[in-house]
C-alpha cells in the first residue's frame, strides 16, 4: 500500500510530504494508496474530511484516524483533480456541500493518469499561498509585539477587517506610526484610548467607515488624515487628547458630525471635510476643546447654533468656506482675532435680493470690528450681532 501524506497549515494551505508522482492503482482496486493528514493544532472541528472536485464527480471522504483510502471512483477518473481539506461542527454530506465550513484550504492540484497521481499546488493559487504566509508570519510578528508593548511603528495587516473595542486599551506606548489596513471597516470603542503616536495614517484605498465612541479618546499624535470612506464619527472620538493637524481627504464621505466628536481635545489645525452638511443638531460637538484653527467648509445646509462651540476654551482662527451660506452663532467663541472675523465676514454668500440670514458673533468680538468691517458682512444682507 502507498501512503501520501499531507499536512494541513493553520494557515489555509495544504501541501504534501510525499516523493511525487505516487502509484494510486487501477480500478476497483480500494486499497492501494492512501493519504494521511498531519492537521495543524489550530484547526478545529468535529467532522474532517478530504474533498475531492472533478468536473465529472465530487466525492467527501471523512478521515479516520486522520487518514483516508483513494476510492476507485477517484482513481478510474482520469485528469485533473482538486483536492482540499475541510471541516465543521456538523456533518457534511453531497446535499449540504454549500455548509459553512469551520476552516477550509485552498485547494492543491492532483494529475491522474495511467495509474500515477502527481500533486501541485494550483499555479493561480500560488500567489495565494505565499500571501497567507505572509500573513502568518506578520500576525505572529504583530501578536509578539501587542503581547510585549514593545514596538516602534504599529501596521494593521490589509487581511484585518475590524478592530475590535479596547484593542490597546491604555497601553502606555509611544510609537512613531499607525497605519490601518485598507480592509478595515471599524475601529471599536476605546481601541486606541491613552496611546502616544506622532503619527496616524490610512492606506491607500481605505475602505473604514466607522469609528466607533472614545476611539482614539485620550490619543495624542502630530498628524492625523481620516480617509474618504469614513460616514460615521463616534462620540468622543478624540475626546481628551491632542493633535498637531487633523485633517480629512478631498472628497469625504462623512457629512455629519456628531454631539462631542471633539469634546476636549486640544488641536492646533482642524480641516474639516468637504463634503459636511451639518453638526449635531444639540450641538456640544466642540465642548471643551482647544482649536487654534479650524476649517469650516461651504458645504453646510444646516445652521450652526450657539452650543455647537459650549464651553470652548481657545479658537483663534475660524475660517469659512467661500460662498458660505448658512447662519451661524459664534458667540461662544470670544477669542477669535480681527483678521479671522474679517476674512469670516469676506467669505460669505452675497445674498442680496434673497432673505437675509445671520452671523453672531458676539459683544467681545464685535468690538473688535469697526463700522466699514463689519458693513462688509451686512452689505450682503447678513445681520451681525
Amino acid at each position: 500500500m502507498y501512503t501520501i501524506y499531507c499536512k494541513i497549515n493553520n494557515g489555509g494551505t495544504m501541501t504534501s510530504k510525499s516523493i511525487l508522482p505516487l502509484h494510486v492503482g487501477t480500478k476497483g482496486d480500494r486499497n492501494c494508496t492512501k493519504i494521511k493528514c498531519e492537521i495543524g493544532d489550530l484547526i478545529e472541528g468535529r467532522y474532517q474530511y478530504l474533498k475531492f472536485y472533478h468536473p465529472k464527480s465530487t466525492v467527501l471522504l471523512r478521515l479516520s484516524n486522520n487518514e483516508v483510502v483513494i476510492p476507485s471512483n477517484v482513481t478510474s477518473i482520469a485528469g485533473k483533480w482538486l483536492i482540499s481539506f475541510i471541516s465543521s461542527t456538523n456533518a457534511v454530506t453531497y446535499s449540504r456541500d454549500t455548509f459553512d465550513y469551520l476552516f477550509s484550504t485552498i485547494p492543491i492540484e492532483a494529475e491522474i493518469s495511467n495509474g500515477l497521481m502527481e500533486i501541485n499546488i494550483l499555479s493561480e493559487n500560488e500567489k495565494k499561498i505565499e500571501e497567507q504566509q505572509s500573513q502568518i508570519q506578520s500576525m505572529e510578528a504583530l501578536e509578539k509585539d501587542l503581547i510585549s508593548m514593545k514596538f516602534q511603528e504599529l501596521v494593521i495587516p490589509d487581511y484585518i477587517e475590524s478592530i475590535g473595542n479596547y484593542f490597546l486599551y491604555n497601553a502606555n506606548n509611544n510609537i512613531s506610526r499607525l497605519l490601518v489596513g485598507k480592509k478595515v471597516a471599524s475601529i471599536g470603542s476605546y481601541a486606541f484610548y491613552g496611546m502616544q503616536i506622532s503619527k496616524i495614517q490610512f492606506d491607500e484605498g481605505a475602505v473604514i467607515s466607522k469609528f466607533e465612541d472614545y476611539a482614539f479618546s485620550h490619543v495624542y499624535a502630530s498628524e492625523i488624515l481620516l480617509p474618504r470612506s469614513l460616514t460615521e464619527y463616534g462620540h468622543y472620538a478624540f475626546n481628551g487628547g491632542g493633535v498637531n493637524t487633523l485633517g480629512f481627504e478631498k472628497g469625504s464621505n462623512l457629512t455629519l458630525i456628531n454631539a462631542n466628536a471633539f469634546n476636549g481635545v486640544t488641536i492646533d489645525r482642524l480641516i474639516l471635510p468637504d463634503g459636511l452638511k451639518k453638526f449635531a443638531a444639540n450641538g456640544y460637538v466642540f465642548r471643551n476643546s482647544n482649536i487654534r484653527y479650524m476649517e469650516i467648509p461651504a458645504t453646510l445646509t444646516s445652521n450652526i447654533v450657539q452650543g455647537t462651540f459650549h464651553t470652548t476654551y481657545v479658537i483663534e482662527d475660524i475660517s469659512l468656506g467661500s460662498g458660505f451660506n448658512v447662519s451661524c452663532n459664534f458667540s461662544n467663541v470670544s477669542t477669535l482675532t480681527h483678521d479671522s472675523i474679517k476674512r469670516m465676514f469676506e467669505s460669505l454668500l452675497n445674498r442680496t435680493g434673497l432673505d437675509a440670514l445671520s452671523i453672531t458673533i458676539g459683544s467681545t468680538n464685535l468690538a473688535k470690528m469697526s463700522n466699514d468691517e463689519i458693513a462688509i458682512a451686512t452689505n450682503k444682507n447678513w445681520t451681525v450681532s
